[in-house]
């Protein structure tokens, strides 16, 4: 017996050992990726020790699982790389968002000690992409400064802004005009999603058109007086021109990008700082 139990104890060490030297080699792939995304002088890098959690929601379709990867950030690019290359040599990007596709970033929750999410929208090519990232809070506040270097002025206004972020998921809707008799006549089905600086009109799947909550103005539901299906619309204006959507549930619709349009007028809360040296605490503007 006491053989066996030797024998049971070797081979538990056995295995122990193994898995030690199979995440020693993980480590040291990464650690070597780290060395090589350098050269591109990031703005922020994750490291191997490093837990970043990725998964990309294209808005209309679907959203991929998550998982682990290494991020870098740099003036150029937000690109997500594999936690653990198979060549480190030849290792590509696996997901890249330019700044110029960067349509806003907001952290759905106040920062905790524990992992913190992130939500970086995009318009790349015809779809609006959401890269969703769970990061340790130090971590978090590093990216967060360096998000704040390659976008607007405006976007970073509106991410200090008070909570919560208005976002509406993808709704059935059907552009709307008014005849000469005072009739709605509706046109073919769209999608509209709601996000804190756009209202994002979507067909098929692909970006139509998206109109920014600061142009929108005298917004209003009103109840299809001819009957029909959808049997109200949302009704704004932009640029004076009239805008309308047939849509289901048109009075909680209108509620929201009222609100969300409000928003953009409102300026962000700014926390006081204890002193004038304390940048490290510029992300938590919001956070009052």
């Amino acid at each position: 017996m006491e053989l066996i139990g030797w024998g049971i104890a070797g081979g538990i060490a056995t295995i122990f050992s193994l898995i030690g030297y199979i995440e020693i080699r993980r480590a040291n792939k990464t650690a070597k990726l780290v060395e090589k995304l350098k050269q591109y002088d990031p703005l922020y890098l994750s490291d191997r020790w490093t837990v970043v959690r990725y998964c990309i929601e294209t808005i209309g379709d679907k959203q991929s699982k998550w998982q682990r990867g290494t991020l870098l950030v740099t003036h150029k690019r937000i690109a997500i790389y594999p936690y653990v290359p198979d060549d480190v040599e030849k290792v590509k990007a696996l997901y890249t968002i330019q700044p110029t596709e960067i349509r806003g970033f907001w952290r759905p929750v106040k920062y905790m000690p524990g992992e913190n999410e992130i939500w970086i929208h995009a318009e790349i090519g015809e779809q609006w992409q959401i890269l969703k990232m769970t990061l340790y809070q130090h971590d978090m506040q590093e990216l967060v400064r360096a998000m704040k270097e390659i976008t607007t002025e405006e976007q970073i206004k509106a991410y200090r802004r008070r909570r919560p972020f208005i976002h509406r998921d993808l709704s059935d809707a059907f552009p709307a005009k008014q005849s000469l008799t005072g009739e709605w006549e509706i046109s073919a089905k769209v999608q509209l999603y709601l996000m804190p600086l756009f209202l994002v009109v979507l067909g098929e799947n692909r970006v139509l058109e998206q109109i920014a909550l600061t142009e929108i103005q005298d917004i209003g539901a009103l109840k299809r007086m001819e009957g029909g299906k959808p049997d109200g619309l949302v009704r704004f204006f932009v640029d004076n021109e009239l805008r309308a959507f047939a849509m289901n549930d048109y009075e909680a619709w209108a509620q929201d990008i009222a609100e969300a349009a409000k928003r953009t007028l409102e300026e962000p809360v700014m926390r006081k700082r204890k002193s004038k040296d304390d940048d490290a605490l510029d992300d938590q503007d919001d956070d009052e």
